[in-house]
């Protein structure tokens, strides 16, 4: 389950609000397709702490005005008229928080076109590399990364993922390895040490 930032020009109408499968509803939805807000995964923690001096800013003159929930389901047997008690709950606090927070996500796209691991195949390694020209959007103080949320898609698909941190031509240290990674416990992995990232 994913929560979306809605773009500020994202407009809709309020009483008909987009609500479909994602493929029948592509072109409605593109404004609130990329900024991540939220995450849950399969076997991932009931709840989602933010550091006490961090959160995410939310009503006010904050610009955004819509939010998209994204929920994949998996239904081999396509049993209908199953109850759905899906959910996301949001607390809010009354006092704005020091540092604001947001996702940064590396990888590859999960579609045809980015990825298509051949049939057959025992093993099939993928290497994703950000190059140092994407850092030039961070802020000049930098951001700090506290958690990291390894996923890959499809069970028994990902075997194991992780993210290296490389400054100047060197692995200086992971962000996260998981070796044995496991589809079915999917959690937020709070870093035992807050990590600085600047832009190049």
């Amino acid at each position: 389950m994913t929560v979306y930032e809605c773009d500020p020009e994202a407009q809709f109408n309020d009483g008909n609000l987009p609500d479909d499968v994602c493929d029948h509803i592509r072109n409605q939805i593109t404004l609130c397709s990329s900024t991540i807000i939220g995450v849950w995964s399969v076997g991932g923690d009931d709840i989602m702490e933010y550091p006490e001096e961090a959160g995410y800013p939310v009503g006010g003159d904050f610009s955004v005005n819509y939010y998209m929930v994204e929920i994949h389901y998996d239904n081999p047997h396509m049993v209908l008229n199953h109850p759905d008690t899906t959910g996301i709950r949001f607390y809010l606090g009354n006092d704005l928080r020091e540092h604001d927070i947001g996702y940064l996500t590396f990888g590859t796209d999960a579609n045809a076109q980015a990825l298509a691991i051949p049939s057959g195949v025992d093993q099939f390694v993928i290497d994703s590399y950000c190059p140092a020209s994407a850092s030039s959007s961070l802020p000049k103080s930098g951001i700090t990364v506290f958690c990291a949320l390894p996923h890959t898609h499809l069970q028994e698909t990902g075997q194991s993922v992780w993210t290296k941190l490389i400054r100047n031509k060197v692995a200086v240290k992971y962000l996260f390895n998981s070796e044995a990674y496991n589809f079915n416990y999917q959690f937020h992995n709070r870093l035992p040490k807050s990590i600085q990232l600047y832009p190049v």
